[in-house]
């Protein structure tokens, strides 16, 4: 994935810290999220199901342009795992993993990390209790 892609969804994550601390249904975060990034250029559509001869039916949150995005709010750190890597690896398309977590250790900023690299998807961390955005 382009480092410009990560940066403007590092920049709109930073922009909506605020206003995620107030939110807690991933579906109205996803709204949120697609409004904000159309600002900056990203067209997506919300909730898609994707379907590819041979494989089960994919529900994608944010989909665009061979761009895939899970959100998923106060999750444990594998949550959103497997559907980032199957976006990735069966449908070819480049996934981010968003979690937005209330308050979020290192150890599970960690976990994400190292299953993201081997799974070959990104991931932003959104810590809110810290104020910080965290790409893995």
């Amino acid at each position: 994935m382009d480092d410009t892609t990560m940066k403007v969804f590092e920049k709109v994550l930073g922009d909506l810290l605020e206003d995620l601390r107030s939110l807690r249904d991933e579906r109205v975060i996803q709204n949120v999220l697609k409004s904000k990034l159309s600002q900056e250029g990203l067209r997506l559509e919300e909730r898609v199901i994707l379907r590819k001869e041979g494989i089960p039916e994919i529900e994608v949150d944010l989909l665009g342009p061979e761009l895939a995005v899970e959100v998923k709010v106060n999750p444990r750190f594998y949550d959103g795992v497997g559907q980032a890597a199957a976006m990735s690896e069966l449908l070819g398309l480049k996934s981010i993993l968003i979690q937005i977590w209330r308050e979020v250790d290192e150890r599970s900023i960690e976990a994400v990390r190292r299953i993201a690299r081997r799974c070959g998807f990104r991931a932003f961390i959104v810590d809110l209790r810290r104020g910080r955005v965290v790409s893995v």
